[in-house]
């Protein structure tokens, strides 16, 4: 990944923080995942509470294996409840399937007013990424990204983590689509 001037990467095991800002911020305001516990293991998404306009995002790795709308591949169907759980809630954080005619959105991804959607493509891995907007089409208020190479997936996002949403800007959210388009799989 290309990192710019101003851009920052935190690493927390198991997963990776993304943050475009003048000097790395304060633990208390960072980014950071958020896990609950669930009967499937953990539900997870990234946060952040503070300065909702600044550009961020955060990153899992996961299986292809463990989805079963990202590609027109079906799962076996005799795989246990826990497993079909965790399918579910990658397939709402990864709304999109690739086709013969490339990614396309799901249904999970709601109304196609409500979202830019944009596919990735690479020398080493191929993916899309969701900014998901307020009504006014002004900010972005989620975003959402994978990157498959393989069996591997990369799943990226960014959240408010409270009732108010994220307010990103058009300039923000093209420094997130940079980011995301100069991560490469090695």
């Amino acid at each position: 990944m290309t990192l710019s001037k101003d851009q920052w990467l935190q690493f927390n095991t198991p997963d990776l923080v993304f943050i475009a800002a003048k000097q790395l911020p304060e633990t208390t305001n960072a980014p950071r995942l958020s896990q609950a516990q669930t009967s499937s293991g953990y539900e997870w998404n990234f946060e952040k509470p503070t300065n909702l306009s600044q550009p961020w995002f955060g990153v899992m790795c996961e299986s292809a294996n463990n989805f079963s709308a990202l590609t027109t591949q079906k799962p076996q169907l005799d795989d246990t409840i826990e497993l079909q759980l965790v399918r579910e809630s990658n397939d709402r954080k990864c709304p999109a399937t690739l086709t013969d005619h490339g990614w396309e959105p799901t249904s999970l991804a709601g109304p196609k007013n409500r979202y830019t959607f944009e596919a990735l493509g690479g020398e080493k891995s191929s993916g899309f990424i969701f900014g998901f907007h307020d009504k006014s089409r002004r900010h972005i208020t989620r975003v959402a990204f994978c990157l498959l190479r393989g069996e591997s997936v990369l799943i990226g996002s960014a959240e408010s983590g409270s009732a108010t949403p994220l307010a990103i800007s058009a300039e923000g959210f093209e420094q997130i689509k940079t980011a995301v388009r100069s991560m490469a799989f090695e």
